[in-house]
């Protein structure tokens, strides 16, 4: 055997060697070749690494930067001359092992004509003279065509072009953006355990429902794992002026899209959890999330959801309940900037607008008391209670209140001013301005009116006590009655009676005919009273009677249905139910006679004294509220502050602890009906 076998045997020896005995001999070594020895410009060269590493990489320009990754990959060099390249072979341990190799690899440019040898003369006497051939060119090679898609499972990254997966222009990973700032590009990179997408300095983007979100600016290394891209954040990012709190989970989708899922941070004002938005980039898919255990300040909320609308704005419904309020719609946008929100109350440090739907107060004849559709506006202030607002259509027990805005603070008060005009066709009016405030599953309030008897066209003052059991329209009757009120009653679903009853007067009594005369009747009046009426009813109609008093003072009823009134008494026909009534001012005291005229006769007549007005005084001293009530049978004082009941009085005197320092209000009631409303300490 020569020479050259024999050291070919003992190559062919060494390689066939085990592995671990290479291992063994040459535990940690790279080193390359490259096929074709001396490519061309753009030409494809195939780089092989001969190493025992796991992670190969290559630096094809010698800039320190990571080109490729891999024990065999191609590269195509764009110019011809050297270029230094470099392989760097790693062996994960607990102190990592790198080794690397450089060679310098020649390319030839594409343009070179291929020579071609000259023919040689053959010498004879007669041979002519032979041309030299032209030179052969050989063409240049076709560039290969640069991939403008990167693929790994469910990740797809499209952009102008990728080399070897590095691209200085924009990069869309399943709709999301990345875009290389100046100087830097992005990286996709698949090792033999996972992809990676790098950046050493981008912005991140995407747009939802057409609006642009900047989700991320700077170094970023994201990881794909299986469905998820993981190392995703956001850094000052918002929807629509809304921020994103926390990090963000990315899940790719089937036909290069994403799911991006994140939390919200609620806007000012809002209690609760804010549960994950899904997030669906470059489409129009909503974005909505709820809030759990949802609060706003003063109003326990059983559901909330913030929904994004479009063109920067948000949109909250929500519903709930707040004492005696039943939240039925609560709709606002979430105003990103306070300052400018044009329902904003001067010292409010953040405020809300919208529209909502609500029902307060007890159900009654199958409806809630009240109810409200319309917009509002709530005010958040440091320091002192928060304050709703609304205006809108509004319905007490089925009527329509005009000009209506109603309140709710975060104290428990809930109350509604409106104008007032109630009526019942072809018997009264009341128009005026009212105040109600709601205590849970009662409520009660008064106005200042014009009562109108429409059928007789004639109006008077009155000041109206509205409550959970109905209306108390207690009379002015000018110049005739002085500081006495009648009044008439009405409950909720009922026809209004003009039957003189409540405010400032007791029960009524039955009146019996005398012996002497059985078609008289009389009715006999105390000392000091401050009033009295006598209501008689006929059979057919009003029934005209002169009304007689104990000093043979004589009121007679008139022919026609206009009421009459004098120094000390009015009188008035209701024709619609058979009834005559007589009020009278400090009456005397005696025997009233109710005497017949024209042969008519009546089927009953009742009295009823005046009653003394209600006096309650109070003050608040040391956390305690002092009163002194006036004694009047039947009446019932209770006291109230901001819709929230503090007590009630006991006897003629008393006191009780209370805490509030808001303005306090007694509500006096009498025989069961609210008869009058007194604030006692301002």
């Amino acid at each position: 055997m020569n020479l050259a076998l024999r050291a070919a045997a003992v190559t062919l020896a060494a390689v066939a060697l085990t592995p671990a005995a290479a291992l063994a001999q040459q535990p940690y070594t790279v080193d390359f070749a490259w096929a074709p020895d001396q490519p061309t410009a753009t030409q494809t060269t195939t780089l092989r690494a001969s190493t025992t590493a796991p992670d190969v990489s290559w630096d094809f320009d010698s800039d320190g930067h990571v080109d490729a990754h891999g024990a065999i990959v191609e590269h195509r060099f764009e110019t011809a001359g050297d270029h230094k390249v470099t392989v760097k072979a790693s062996w994960p341990a607990a102190l990592p092992i790198e080794r690397t190799a450089t060679k310098t690899i020649t390319v030839q440019g594409t343009n070179a004509p291929t020579p071609t040898p000259t023919a040689t003369a053959t010498p004879t006497a007669t041979a002519a003279p032979t041309a030299t051939p032209a030179p052969v060119i050989t063409p240049a090679a076709t560039p290969a065509p640069c991939p403008t898609t990167f693929t790994a499972g469910k990740l797809v990254a499209t952009a102008a072009c990728f080399d070897n997966g590095r691209a200085k222009t924009p990069v869309t990973v399943n709709g999301i953006v990345i875009t290389p700032l100046v100087g830097t590009a992005v990286e996709l990179v698949t090792t033999r355990t996972a992809t990676f997408v790098k950046a050493a300095n981008a912005r991140v983007t995407f747009t939802v429902k057409g609006t642009p979100v900047t989700l991320f600016t700077g170094k970023l290394e994201y990881q794909l794992t299986g469905e998820k891209l993981t190392g995703v954040k956001a850094l000052n990012a918002a929807v629509g002026g809304l921020k994103i709190a926390g990090t963000p989970t990315v899940t790719l989708l089937a036909g290069a899209q994403s799911q991006i899922k994140a939390h919200f941070a609620l806007p000012t004002g809002f209690g609760g959890t804010a549960q994950p938005a899904t997030l669906i980039p470059n489409t129009n898919h909503g974005v909505a999330f709820t809030i759990a255990n949802p609060s706003l300040p003063g109003l326990g909320l059983s559901s909330l959801t913030v929904t994004f609308e479009g063109n920067g704005s948000w949109s909250v419904e929500a519903k709930g309940k707040h004492g005696p309020v039943t939240l039925k719609r609560l709709r606002f946008a979430v105003d990103t900037s306070p300052a400018s929100t044009n329902c904003k109350a001067p010292g409010a440090k953040a405020a809300m607008c919208g529209e909502l739907a609500l029902t307060a107060g007890p159900s009654l004849l199958g409806a809630p008391a009240l109810s409200l559709d319309g917009g509002f506006g709530l005010n958040l202030f440091a320091g002192k209670p928060s304050v709703l607002k609304a205006r809108g259509q509004v319905k007490l027990v089925g009527m329509t209140l005009k000009d209506a805005e109603f309140e709710m603070r975060d104290t428990g008060y809930v109350g509604v001013k409106s104008k007032l005009e109630l009526g019942w066709p072809g018997v009264a009016t009341i128009k005026g301005s009212s105040s109600i405030e709601f205590q849970g599953a009662k409520f009660n309030g008064e106005s200042k009116d014009q009562v109108c008897l429409e059928f007789i066209d004639y109006c008077l003052g009155a000041e109206t006590l509205l409550s959970t059991k109905g209306i108390a329209a207690c009379l002015t009757v000018d110049t005739f009655l002085g500081d006495w009120h009648p009044g008439f009653g009405v409950a909720w679903g009922k026809s209004a009676k003009l039957y003189w009853s409540g405010c400032d007067l007791a029960p009524y009594r039955e009146a019996f005919a005398s012996a002497a005369a059985a078609s008289t009747k009389r009715v006999h009046f105390g000392e000091g009273l401050p009033g009295a009426v006598i209501a008689v009813r006929g059979a057919k109609g009003a029934p005209r009677v002169a009304f007689v008093g104990p000093s043979g003072q004589r009121i007679e009823t008139p022919t026609s249905d206009t009421p009459v009134g004098g120094k000390g008494f009015f009188l008035m026909k209701v024709p619609g139910e058979n009834l005559t009534q007589l009020a009278i001012a400090t009456p005397r005291a005696g025997t009233w006679k109710v005497v017949p005229l024209d042969g008519e006769t009546s089927t009953s007549v009742k009295s009823a004294e005046g009653l003394a007005k209600p006096s309650v005084k109070a003050k608040r001293k040391r956390g305690r509220l002092h009163y002194t009530v006036k004694r009047i049978p039947g009446q019932v004082v209770r006291f109230t502050s901001g819709g929230k009941d503090l007590g009630r009085a006991k006897g003629t005197r008393g006191s009780f602890r209370v805490r509030t320092k808001a303005p306090i209000t007694a509500l006096v009631e009498q025989n069961g009906r609210l008869r009058d409303r007194v604030t006692v300490v301002r």
